[in-house]
């Protein structure tokens, strides 16, 4: 965990960004748990219907930070680890997963979202894991604004390239 913890947090000094006021909630559910529910879908639901899968675990995008932090030991850092950037249009302040159709038939979250994370922080500071995606560090930057992109789209529309003159 040393080593991650400088690569990507300490020597790097890159904080982490969070859109808004961090309190968009979100259910996280942990990967194992995910392929469980697609195997109980594939194997017992009814074809055609559909099953929603999630987590009733709920958590805002600030206390996931603060989580994380926590499994790093850094969680005196949090005013510098932390920065706010302007909140993504139309962002939804939550997304909740209603898999009661899909407990019906049995399933049901098994892995803690402690366990989870912990597990997870795990992979990711195994070396060998992260080596399999040598660009990783270019998906650790916040998300451009609608603004920017509205701006990019529109002067590639006003380009050659748009209309398919030349």
């Amino acid at each position: 965990r040393d080593s991650i913890n400088a690569e990507y947090m300490g020597d790097n000094r890159s904080p982490c960004f969070v859109h808004g006021d961090g309190g968009h909630s979100r259910n996280f559910l942990y990967a194992e748990d995910a392929a469980r529910a697609f195997d109980v879908v594939l194997h017992q639901a009814v074809v055609g219907e559909v099953y929603n899968i999630g987590s009733p675990f709920e958590i805002t995008t600030l206390e996931v930070i603060h989580a994380l932090l926590k499994q790093f030991g850094m969680e005196d850092k949090k005013d510098s680890m932390v920065q706010f950037v302007p909140d993504r249009a139309f962002n939804d302040t939550r997304y909740c997963i209603d898999s009661s159709k899909l407990m019906r038939l049995g399933w049901k979250p098994e892995v803690s979202w402690e366990d989870g994370l912990r597990a997870t922080v795990e992979w990711y500071c195994n070396k060998s894991n992260m080596e399999r995606w040598p660009h990783y560090r270019s998906g650790l930057k916040a998300h451009p604004s609608l603004d920017a992109h509205s701006f990019q789209f529109q002067n590639a529309s006003n380009s050659s390239f748009a209309g398919g003159q030349s």
